[in-house]
Order: structure tokens, then sequence, then C-alpha cells
């Protein structure tokens, strides 16, 4: 990302989904060197330009090392940082995200190649921060907690809780809190993960039951980092990776 730009909009075009067949024209036609986008159409084409577009090809891989590392990067070092997945349904949110269908992490769907943007930033934030206690084992120290809402028709719902706790959201000048929603301590990885597939799951059964369509809902998985230096005093680094 520009180092001048506090945000960027990034394209993804999917593929054909593989009932439509591989015979079909996209109306759509892109130009990554100049990161436009036009739709094609009998009356008249539009041009969109973006920061960045990706064709069907681009690999999980390539998508996190533009769009995720820098916000990794960022969020290590006490900035705040949020990833934001939009689009209709179908149009690959989840995927880019987390990865197929997000299933269960030990199926063999869920592989190194197709993981999304949330499980290898969080693969990446631990790496580095268990890399720096290794280094400075006497000096260094960290805490991490998640927390996993859906934010549904200005109703706030708790992911990790199964109960209808009431979640708001508060804001004094340009801190902004969530109150009520459950956080977890995380030590590892897989931890977080476990936390992530909970509240997914959660989620799926929320929409059956309630009528909470993906399409007209989002779901947020936050993390909070707190490290501490024996030289200074501690620093509490928020971060938000949205869907």
């Amino acid at each position: 990302m520009a180092e001048q730009e506090n945000i960027n909009v990034v394209a993804r075009i999917r593929p054909f989904s593989a009932w439509i067949g591989t015979n079909r024209q996209s109306c759509l036609l892109l130009d990554p060197n100049n990161s436009t986008i036009t739709v094609k159409s009998a009356s008249k084409d539009q041009k969109f330009e973006v920061n960045t577009v990706f064709n069907e090809d681009t690999s999980q891989v390539s998508i996190f090392a533009k769009v995720g590392r820098s916000i990794v990067d960022g969020f290590v070092e006490g900035i705040n940082g949020t990833i934001f997945a939009y689009g209709q349904t179908g149009s690959g949110k989840t995927y880019t995200m987390i990865g197929p269908d997000a299933i269960e992490p030990n199926a063999n769907a869920f592989s190194e190649e197709n993981r999304g943007i949330i499980p290898r930033a969080l693969e990446d934030i631990f790496a580095t921060l268990n890399a720096e206690v290794e280094k400075k084992p006497d000096s260094f120290k960290f805490s991490m907690k998640c927390s996993f809402l859906e934010l549904y028709n200005e109703r706030l719902y708790d992911l990790l809780q199964n109960n209808d706790a009431t979640i708001k959201i508060q804001s004094c000048l340009e801190q902004i809190t969530v109150v009520g929603a459950a956080e977890f301590e995380v030590t590892t990885y897989d931890e977080c993960m476990h936390h992530l597939w909970r509240g997914w799951n959660q989620r799926k059964v929320a929409e059956t039951s309630m009528n909470r369509e993906s399409s007209r809902s989002h779901a947020v998985f936050m993390l909070t980092l707190v490290t501490e230096q024996t030289e200074g005093t501690a620093i509490n680094r928020p971060s938000r990776t949205n869907k």
C-alpha cells in the first residue's frame, strides 16, 4: 500500500463458477498496470479506477502479500488496521478472507495454497511476536485477545457467546470501543483459529434460525494486542479484520 494513503481500495475478480462453464465471455476489461476496471455493456462502457486490480488467476499468497502484509506489520508496531471485504453474495469474500467455504482447518480443502487473509495474518502475527520474545526473553512480552461480532440491522451479535448479550458501540472523541463483547486471550495461532471457527459456525446457525443472511450482515473478527517492554510502558494495540 502507498505510505501516503490511509485507505486503499483493491478489486479482485473471481473466475466463473464451474456450473457456468468456461466458454462465457466476461463483461470486464482489466488493466492492472493502470489499476482500472472497465465494465462493458451494449449502451455505455464504465471505467473504474482503484488502487490495485487482481485478475482471476491471482493466488491467495499474492493477495495477502499485497493487501494483508502491511496491515500485519502496522498492527505489530501499534497501528490500528482494518481489512474490509465488500461484495455481493457469491463474489468470493469468504474465500478471500478465510478460505474455501470457511471449513474446518484440518479438512483437505483448507490447504496452504487456499488459506485466506485472516489465517495468514494470524500466523504472521504470532511468528513475529514469538521471534521478538526469543530475541528479548527478559525484556519483551505480549498478550492478545480476540472477539468476533456480527452486525445486522444495526444490531450487534456476539458470535462467541450463546446468549443474547447486549453489545454496544461507544465513541469518545476519536476512540471507539465495543462494550459487552466476550474477549478470549489467545497465545497461539491454533487457539485463535479455534475461536474463529467457533464463531463462524455460530454465525451459520444464527443465519438459519434468525434469517440473518450473509449478504446483509457483516462479521467482524477483532484482535487486541498489548506488548510490554521492561524499559517502557504497556501499549494497547487494537486491530480489526472485517468481512
